[in-house]
């Protein structure tokens, strides 16, 4: 009876080349890749054997498909024609293998393979971020606006009132988060385009494909600051509004 093994898939697009050597380990160990997700890997035993695997990405994948692409289609002919065969059908990563002792490689053509690459990445993650970058400058630009009218205001007058202590006490964690959050962004956008330029360069004179760079820590790091950030200010924007209405219930 065959056993089934499900395990968290713990490698990104940034990773394909740390999964392709996990999955020809766990062939080796009697484990066979019989589906990809995004979150699980699943496998079924088999007798230990070498096994090739590659993967190859399909940037046009849509969770509405119903059917197969021509596109995609044609992706697994070609590939089928040196002996790779797909494990997943319709996905942005398409993982592929091969028992040939020693086969012809799946990237043939490194600069087809690198934009692919580009696009899945473009689609899914740098629209992503620069709708980040930009979101957090505004938000920069529009609280130094208000910091602005406020102190012209005070300068007038002499005075302030709650709204603008409770904005400008919010404020003293809404900047350092945002500046955080656009010097993240735009760090990854910079980051991508030079490795990007560089991959392009191998790709076109000798044929190389090289592997992604992963930010790993960065990416838990920014997770991190995110959330307790968020959390800070979810908690300052419920104590001010909490003292807002009493204030206003008490017609102070």
């Amino acid at each position: 009876m065959e056993q089934k093994k499900i395990m968290p898939n713990r490698w990104g697009i940034w990773d394909w080349p740390l999964l392709i050597e996990h999955l020809e380990k766990m062939a080796l160990e009697g484990w066979l890749l019989t589906d990809y997700h995004e979150k699980t890997l699943e496998f079924v035993s088999a007798e230990p054997r070498r096994i090739h695997y590659d993967i190859m990405f399909f940037p046009d994948y849509n969770y509405d498909f119903s059917d197969i692409p021509p596109k995609l289609e044609q992706m697994w002919e070609i590939a089928e024609m040196d002996g790779w065969k797909h494990i997943t059908k319709n996905y942005y990563v398409q993982v592929f293998y091969n028992e040939q002792p020693d086969p012809v490689s799946l990237h043939s053509d490194a600069v087809v393979t690198l934009n692919g690459f580009d696009g899945l990445v473009k689609k899914k993650f740098v629209t992503v971020w620069r709708r980040a970058a930009v979101a957090a400058f505004v938000l920069l630009v529009a609280f130094c606006v208000w910091l602005v009218v406020s102190a012209l205001v005070f300068s007038q007058t002499g005075e302030t009132n709650f709204m603008q202590f409770a904005v400008l006490s919010m404020g003293s964690v809404l900047v350092p988060y945002m500046v955080i959050q656009l010097g993240y962004h735009c760090f990854r956008i910079h980051s991508y385009k030079k490795w990007l330029n560089y991959a392009y360069i191998a790709a076109q004179d000798d044929n190389q494909l090289i592997p992604p760079v992963s930010y790993s820590f960065a990416e838990k790091a920014h997770f991190a600051v995110s959330v307790v950030g968020g959390i800070i200010m979810v908690i300052q924007f419920a104590a001010f509004a909490r003292i807002a209405f009493w204030l206003s219930f008490l017609g102070i």
